[in-house]
């Protein structure tokens, strides 16, 4: 939380300015400076595939990912701070859009990173298709990669985006979130294509101290974004019924630890580096800090919302009670449940930060421990964890849910962490090595039989992405989850807006999305099956 990246293509402008190739010279765009890709050397060329690879990934780890966070009732909080009281209020309010506000980059942000990354690996795909190097070609698979998932997040996350040409800072191609990520599953596909012509070649061109990548273990990761993407298109459940669910199914079976994987590696995870590029989990950071106190006596700074409780235990309220403080202190009792993952989250009395002037039913007693990292996630020994195996099993589970084969679903979630299987991130969160916890992963302790309704399945899959996957593959994953169920509380935005800052340039009206006077329209949940009647509705089926 100490430190955050605004505009990550300053970075690649910088590392730009040192890999001028031959004759070519550097190109003024405004305050951004680039290199052309033409006649560039072996290694001159990697950079650019780096500068790529850190916009994408640094996106996918964003600290403004919680922002979605609070949308989905993951986290929350009254401070005013990057607009998350705006953003946690209930009743729900209409996301700011505007060049104005002091947060701007809330929206802003993601859009810079994945376009940035796009614009950078279609300028690389373009000049490798038309050269004859090995080297080019050889590389040329991580470049659709690049560009599949930054345009699969631009897809996700915005209802549409303008995509320009690598030396252009105007006009652009407008693309709606379907094509958007329609055109991030054609690149997925080919990148994987290409990686499984040549499996053992390994890729450096990572930002940092980080590993080399091999096509095989490319394969994996690129079968697992395919899937998150796809099954991440759908903002209602409605949209959700048209998903091709047997082709998230069979890319998550070929994604991270899936039967049909390539390698059987179970998590795609990269290492911090402050040293270089400033590269670290951002979004770790700014979710898992605590305030007013040390770990024993503090509280959160953005408190674990009691959703999470909720669905850990059936009896703990969906909001905070007016009447469980006293004095300043949190009064209300611990939850209970046999799902032994409550020992991911910290109690406490200390409300910290939380302002009762505002909204005392924001309020928390608990936070998250298990991905707390003694207020410094940039420690060079702490990972940035991606996507895990877990993650495709659930995806897994799900695809079959939605194809009406609730056995094979209920089998699924009993071989994953909702029963009695741990997650295996292969090395110890800061959190274990801290002895905050006792283990990276514990176990759900809940069994399926396929017997169950609709609505029980969401919940038990609501629980899996809330509680087991939080921290564990970057921004949005519950926000993409709920919003295909319909599980977002009404008013809530599902989708943001082009950014003021570009409707602005192309002459284009403001608009935004959100608050419960729109519920229901064109993105802005309806709140129809939201997860705080969820519970309700299953008791009365």
């Amino acid at each position: 939380m100490k430190k955050t990246v605004f505009v990550s293509f300053l970075i690649l402008g910088l590392w730009t300015l040192f890999i001028s190739c031959g004759s070519n010279s550097i190109s003024d765009q405004g305050d951004e400076e680039y290199v052309p890709i033409e006649g560039c050397e072996d290694t001159q060329c990697l950079n650019f595939i780096k500068g790529a690879f850190y916009d994408m990934a640094t996106g996918i780890v964003s600290s403004t990912g919680v922002s979605m966070g609070l949308l989905a009732d993951q986290y929350t909080s009254t401070n005013i701070h990057r607009n998350y009281y705006d953003l946690a209020r209930e009743p729900r309010e209409a996301l700011t859009n505007s060049t104005t506000d002091e947060f701007k980059l809330n929206i802003e942000e993601l859009y810079q990173h994945f376009s940035e990354a796009y614009k950078t690996a279609d300028h690389f795909t373009e000049y490798a298709r038309s050269d004859d190097s090995t080297f080019l070609m050889q590389s040329l698979g991580m470049a659709y990669f690049i560009r599949g998932v930054s345009q699969g997040y631009l897809g996700l996350i915005y209802d549409k985006v303008y995509l320009r040409e690598f030396d252009s800072v105007e006009g652009g191609q407008l693309l709606e979130y379907s094509e958007l990520i329609e055109s991030s599953l054609s690149d997925l596909d080919k990148a994987i294509s290409l990686f499984e012509e040549d499996p053992d070649f390994e890729h450096s061109n990572l930002p940092g101290n980080n590993n080399s990548l091999s096509n095989g273990y490319l394969m994996d990761i690129a079968n697992s974004f395919a899937a998150r993407i796809l099954a991440g298109e759908a903002r209602t459940y409605g949209e959700a019924q048209n998903i091709d669910w047997n082709r998230v199914f069979n890319y998550a079976i070929k994604g991270l630890g899936g039967a049909e994987s390539f390698t059987g590696i179970k998590v795609f995870s990269l290492n911090n580096s402050v040293t270089e590029g400033q590269f670290a989990n951002y979004f770790a950071d700014w979710s898992n800090f605590i305030v007013e106190g040390d770990f024993e006596t503090g509280s959160g700074y953005t408190p674990t919302d009691v959703k999470i409780f909720h669905l850990l235990d059936s009896s703990y309220p969906t909001i905070y009670p007016e009447n469980e403080i006293r004095n300043d202190t949190l009064t209300l009792t611990r939850a209970t449940s046999i799902d032994s993952r409550l020992e991911y989250y910290k109690y406490t009395t200390n409300k910290g930060i939380l302002n009762e002037e505002r909204d005392v039913n924001l309020f928390s007693t608990y936070f998250n421990k298990r991905m707390f990292s003694e207020n410094d996630w940039w420690l060079p020994e702490n990972k940035i964890i991606i996507f895990t195996d877990t993650e495709t099993k659930y995806l897994m589970a799900e695809a079959k849910l939605m194809m009406g084969e609730n056995t094979t679903a209920a089998n699924i979630l009993n071989q994953s962490p909702a029963k009695n299987t741990r997650t295996d991130l292969g090395f110890d969160l800061p959190a274990v090595r801290n002895q905050r916890i006792q283990s990276n992963g514990l176990t759900g302790n809940h069994s399926y039989d396929g017997s169950e309704s609709i609505a029980e399945f969401q919940l038990a899959l609501l629980r899996e992405y809330s509680v087991e996957l939080e921290g564990l593959g970057g921004v949005g994953l519950q926000w993409f989850f709920m919003r295909r169920h319909d599980l977002l509380q009404e008013g809530t935005a599902t989708m943001y807006p082009i950014p003021e800052s570009e409707l602005l340039e192309q002459g284009m009206p403001h608009y935004t999305f959100g608050g419960v006077e729109n519920a229901g329209q064109n993105g802005t949940a309806s709140g129809a099956n939201s997860w705080k009647n969820l519970r309700a509705k299953i008791d009365g089926q």
